[in-house]
């Protein structure tokens, strides 16, 4: 079967996160812990060998696949054009979905009570970006953001949005105005100016918080 660079970014982020989850679930502090970790060396050390192959494998096979493009003389993919049915499900498979939540991961106490206090305070209008390589947590601190209590209390309207790619900017409107318990049938068949007229004028009179979790671009941002 063949394999696009997409399709690797996807396996290798899945072998960070579970590496990161198999570790970092056992650092929970104390002597007891201490003396488990100590016991269980070996079986980190296996688990990091493991890991290390896995992402050899995945060099190995971004390689291949440049050879392989060097060989039919693509130098430069300027239009990817349509995904691959599998690229579409495995990215389906890995949408996260705002009430499940992660009980598996420890932790993001001090990052969730430092943003709540950033987000409720009464400064206007912000933006907060949390970024960084997959397995680091990103969308289950927005998810304990998104559940915790002074939040909620706090904002009129919350919506917990799935962007990913390619983005589609008309879905993304659509997904937080029905957060916002605000999208009726009638919105599906309005123009684009004035789905987010609509959009802007909840946005404008009521206070909001709007995560969107999953954006792979700048430009996705940007529109």
């Amino acid at each position: 079967m063949n394999i696009s660079f997409l399709e690797l970014a996807y396996d290798a982020e899945d072998i960070v996160e579970e590496f990161a989850l198999k570790i970092g679930s056992k650092n929970k502090g104390g002597l007891p812990s201490c003396i488990k970790r100590s016991a269980c060396c070996l079986k980190e050390g296996w688990t990091l060998h493991k890991t290390r192959s896995k992402i050899e494998e995945i060099i190995e096979s971004i390689n291949d696949l440049v050879r392989r493009l060097q060989a039919y003389g693509v130098k430069e993919l300027k239009n990817r054009g349509e995904e691959s049915s599998f690229s579409t499900e495995r990215r389906e498979s890995r949408r996260p979905y705002p009430h499940i939540m992660d009980d598996n991961i420890v932790g993001l106490v001090d990052d969730t009570e430092a943003l709540v206090k950033v987000l409720t305070n009464e400064s206007g209008c912000k933006v907060v970006t949390i970024w960084g390589m997959g397995g680091l947590g990103k969308t289950t601190l927005a998810k304990k953001i998104y559940h915790h209590r002074q939040v909620i209390d706090y904002f009129d309207h919350l919506a917990f949005v799935y962007v990913s790619q390619p983005c589609q900017k008309r879905n993304v409107w659509e997904d937080i105005l029905s957060g916002f318990k605000n999208l009726n049938p009638e919105d599906r068949k309005k123009r684009d100016e004035e789905l987010a007229e609509k959009l802007c004028n909840i946005l404008e009179v009521k206070k909001c918080l709007v995560i969107l979790d999953d954006i792979w671009t700048g430009e996705a941002w940007d529109s």
